[in-house]
């Protein structure tokens, strides 16, 4: 099984290019091959999320995201994760919060990238769970026991054409009984000058093909500037958007709390659901608690549904819930009252 990453799905005029892919999944045994939330400069979308999927009774995972941007400068970035998941593989468990890539392409050829992980387990069968570094340094490798397989953590990959790749998690079963590839949170930045403007080798003097490349500028040029006008009429559009919707859509702050310390805990999964009991906004939470914006305002109830390792939800499912709750218009209800979670 293998990952095929992002690159080569698009390129903008100057030759930068970012991707990024949530969750990418290769198993064999059990049969899975499933790819979450992409999204590529400048053939794809900016931004791109699923709020929970579910992996055939492999799992969940929550808030997979993937989002691309790029700067006046030239610079692009990527950035791609998950917010909180679970997926058992036979051999293996992960479970944990948030897992985030980065990178950064910038116009003098610099690149760089990180990871990070919140509160990530890998549990290999019935032997002890291992802790995951939050910050790893990059390229670290796990060794599986039992000869499971391999892990890699912060996975950075430079290339020939100067292209950056970070994986923030990749886990590679090797075992003939499931054979499997995860990638969590990949990410790739190519700086400019490098692709998408067919000009890469040729020379100065190289008669019509120079003459060519200088048309070919201008007409670059105006192709740049109607695609920022665009942008900027789109911002204009969305703006005035978010204005109008501003005095009747609503928000909710959250926090979930350990039971003993009253301390923050991250990576708990809060849902809001409205007075038919339809979802209609999710969080992870970290330290200080989670925001689900831009929701209709009026009655609502906010629940624990997943809760990171290391803690588990009450035991009484009232005691997960915060309400019923009144939302109110234009305004964000900040709650005191928090979810208290039990340690395990």
């Amino acid at each position: 099984a293998s990952v095929t990453p992002t690159a080569g799905l698009s390129a903008t005029t100057t030759g930068a290019d970012a991707t990024g892919t949530g969750l990418r999944l290769v198993s064999t045994t059990p049969a899975a091959d499933v790819t979450e939330a992409r999204s590529a400069l400048a053939d794809g979308p900016g931004k791109d999320t699923t709020a929970r999927i579910s992996l055939d009774g492999l799992g969940w995972a929550t808030v997979v995201y993937a989002e691309t941007h790029t700067a006046a400068t030239g610079a692009v970035d990527a950035t791609a994760g998950a917010g909180s998941l679970r997926v058992d593989l036979g051999a293996v468990t992960l479970s944990g919060g948030a897992v985030d890539a980065r990178c950064v392409a910038r116009a003098d050829g610099s690149t760089e990238g990180d990871a990070s992980l919140v509160d990530a387990r890998l549990h290999p069968g019935l032997l002890p769970a291992i802790p995951l570094d939050r910050t790893p340094e990059p390229n670290t490798v796990v060794e599986l026991p039992e000869e499971l397989g391999t892990m890699v953590l912060n996975e950075q990959l430079q290339e020939d054409d100067g292209a950056l790749t970070v994986n923030a998690l990749r886990l590679e079963l090797t075992g003939p009984d499931n054979p499997a590839e995860l990638v969590v949170g990949s990410v790739r930045c190519l700086p400019g000058g490098h692709a998408g403007t067919g000009d890469d080798g040729a020379g100065a003097g190289d008669g019509d093909a120079g003459a060519h490349r200088q048309e070919g500028t201008g007409s670059e040029a105006r192709d740049t500037a109607d695609a920022a006008a665009a942008e900027a009429a789109a911002d204009a559009q969305a703006a005035a958007e978010r204005d109008a919707n501003a005095g009747t859509t609503a928000g909710v702050h959250a926090v979930a709390t350990d039971a003993r310390t009253g301390h923050g805990v991250p990576g708990v999964v809060l849902e809001l659901t409205d007075a038919r009991g339809e979802v209609t906004g999710l969080c992870v939470t970290r330290a200080d608690g989670c925001l689900i914006e831009d929701v209709a305002a009026g009655p609502a109830t906010l629940c624990a549904v997943d809760a990171p390792a290391g803690h588990r939800l009450p035991a009484a499912g009232r005691d997960r819930c915060l309400g019923p709750l009144d939302l109110p218009a234009g305004d964000v209800l900040r709650l005191d009252e928090t979810v208290p979670l039990e340690q395990v």
